[in-house]
């Protein structure tokens, strides 16, 4: 089965879906939970997060057309070599592969996991990963990109913004270079991985 066509408009609050794992249910899961993170009560961690996703309160993200190609060309390499791993053999790094698709960013992160049948399932994982959790739960991302293979079960999820936070004059809140952090399964058959950078105003 092909992945999922990206979503044109879609609702940022309708919840998480425990059923489907198409782009459109991740996207809609992902801003349910930003803006209300009760959403996702019923995770395994959520008892322990809890404080620090109540503030301070988070917009939903923007869907762009551009990091969505950047997530899906990265996605479809993960399916195509049935591999999860943010730089696969022969491919650009992430920060090269979303400005390649047209994005100029300022900060960008990626999440990305294997083995989830659900929308709910997939950002319930991420949820309890602090990695994860930190680039879904960003202040400083405005926009998202998202990619399903909703047969292989293969999922990218790039977020970014093309100008730095006014709350955040220098990009503090992002690694000074490129760095992939392996993350354990977190239940067997599922794995996770997150992946962030970012660079000074007025570079490249």
């Amino acid at each position: 089965m092909p992945p999922s066509p990206a979503p044109s408009s879609p609702s940022p609050l309708t919840g998480c879906s425990t059923t489907d794992n198409s782009v459109a249910a991740i996207l809609a899961c992902t801003n349910a939970v930003r803006v209300n993170p009760d959403v996702l009560s019923d995770a395994s961690c959520f008892a322990s997060v809890q404080a620090e996703l109540a503030s301070p309160p988070r917009l939903a993200l923007n869907f762009d057309a551009l990091l969505t190609a950047a997530a899906k060309g990265h996605n479809d390499l993960m399916v195509s070599t049935n591999t999860l791993s943010h730089r696969l053999t022969g491919e650009l790094g992430l920060g090269d592969r979303v400005t390649a698709a047209g994005y100029k960013w300022w900060g960008v992160a990626e999440n990305i996991a294997s083995g989830y049948g659900s929308a709910k399932a997939v950002v319930s994982g991420w949820l309890c990963s602090a990695g994860h959790r930190a680039n879904m739960f960003s202040c400083d991302y405005t926009d998202i990109g998202i990619a399903s293979d909703t047969s292989a079960k293969y999922y990218t999820q790039s977020l970014a913004s093309a100008t730095a936070s006014p709350a955040v004059p220098t990009p503090s809140g992002f690694l000074p270079a490129a760095l992939a952090a392996a993350i354990p399964a977190v239940a067997a058959g599922r794995h996770l991985h997150k992946h962030n950078l970012g660079r000074p105003l007025g570079a490249g």
